[in-house]
């Protein structure tokens, strides 16, 4: 049984719709201190060329992305280190020398003992002709407050506009007003084509999967 469907096993995960974020299209996986893999999704595997996930498990960045793992295990440490969540933008060179940029989310992983002992992350692949450069001008383009953001982010995650005013502690006029302020800025007729529009997005993605990740973040879950 392979690292992942453990977690799918745990009593945290009964409420959480794991298996369609472990097939989601974006590479999630976990890294011991030495930047060696514990475990991985299948679609990071077969982005570097495994046939299993399994195969991963053992390999180290230095093994898996020669050119590009100093930065990586840089993040890495700078997550542990801290002991705190942090969003980094990567790159990496694959085995056919095609290059990927991503939005990647790592947290601390830890032990039984509540020791730090590697990072839980979750990387979002930018489009492979966008550079990290391009697609920060993207996102700047859309141009939404740190506020509206947030409402964006608690909306996808199915809250009712009184839910995301009693979390951001302002009225339920002013959630909605943002609501319909970005529907004009994103192009969007209704609330349903807002949600579809704003998981497309991965500053939202990217907050809406780590979100579910996080909650392994509990007792019930250490190794």
């Amino acid at each position: 049984m392979d690292f992942f469907q453990n977690i799918l096993n745990l009593d945290i995960a009964k409420n959480l719709d794991l298996n369609s974020i472990l097939n989601f299209p974006c590479t999630i996986f976990m890294k011991d201190k030495n930047s060696k893999y514990l475990g991985a999704n299948e679609y990071l595997s077969n982005l570097l060329g495994f046939k299993d996930s399994e195969d991963l498990v053992g390999c180290s960045d230095r093994d898996l992305w020669p050119t590009d793992y100093e930065l990586l295990l840089e993040n890495d440490k700078k997550v542990m280190h801290q002991n705190l969540p942090n969003t980094f933008y990567e790159s990496g060179t694959l085995p056919n020398n095609s290059i990927i940029n991503a939005i990647s989310h790592k947290v601390p992983l830890y032990s039984r003992e509540n020791k730090v002992i590697g990072i839980m992350g979750i990387s979002i692949i930018i489009h492979e002709n966008d550079s990290i450069q391009t697609h920060r001008e993207k996102e700047n383009k859309i141009q939404l407050t740190t506020r509206q953001i947030d409402c964006l982010y608690y909306l996808a995650l199915g809250m009712t506009a009184k839910l995301i005013a009693n979390k951001l502690n302002i009225s339920s006029r002013t959630v909605e007003h943002y609501i319909e302020t970005i529907k004009t800025k994103l192009n969007c007729y209704n609330r349903s084509e807002l949600i579809a529009k704003a998981l497309e997005l991965p500053m939202i993605k990217t907050r809406v999967l780590n979100q579910q990740l996080m909650l392994l973040k509990s007792d019930d879950y250490k190794i």
